[in-house]
């Protein structure tokens, strides 16, 4: 009779750990919606501007990189409900997970086999370098294209030359703003988990 009622009870502990996860995944996902609405321009590049919609992307990551990928669609949704173009959109997109992936992989296997600070000092390095690389290569392959589209250029050979000389701020505003949105997404994540907030996400 006692096993009967646990093979019964397991499919709802596991129904109500799914349910958790989902409000967990969605929760992270509307934050990050909403922290991008909060936008500081770049001193040298006004044009490209800081936001921490990241961190709660990140933390979510951290927590389950399977959920913080599914999230990516609406967060992408979220972000054209917001009034921004497509282009912008799976820009952002993609600097948050070229930021994000990184940094929850060297975390969890760094924080195995090494100190907490090592393991914070080697995921931040990660994930800056990362969407430093990442951004400036998928710049250099979009951004020309997207001036002549919007006009800013006149030929495809200009919008590159424009391109290449904007490069290094891409890259001081994509390793600037890494750092801060790795550390804050860690420092948020041991908060939460030394809370009990994360108990669905433990095997």
């Amino acid at each position: 009779m006692l096993s009967q009622r646990s093979s019964e009870s397991a499919p709802k502990r596991l129904q109500a750990r799914l349910v958790v996860r989902l409000v967990h995944a969605a929760s992270f996902t509307t934050i990050a919606i909403l922290l991008h609405l909060f936008k500081i321009p770049f001193p040298l590049a006004p044009f490209l501007k800081y936001d921490l919609a990241g961190v709660p992307l990140a933390v979510l990551a951290l927590t389950s990189l399977r959920d913080s990928m599914a999230s990516l669609p609406v967060f992408a949704l979220g972000l054209l409900v917001l009034g921004a173009d497509v282009v912008g959109a799976l820009m952002k997109v993609m600097a948050e997970t070229s930021t994000f992936i990184p940094l929850a992989l060297v975390y969890s296997k760094s924080a195995r086999g090494s100190g907490a600070r090592l393991a914070v000092i080697a995921s931040v390095a990660a994930a800056s370098l990362s969407r430093t690389i990442f951004m400036c290569a998928l710049n250099y392959v979009v951004t020309p294209y997207w001036l002549v589209w919007a006009r800013w250029a006149e030929s495809l050979e200009s919008a590159y030359r424009m391109t290449v000389a904007i490069m290094p701020y891409v890259a001081v505003f994509n390793a600037t703003l890494a750092i801060p949105v790795a550390l804050l997404a860690i420092a948020t994540y041991r908060l939460l988990a030394r809370a009990g907030v994360l108990e669905a996400y433990k095997r």
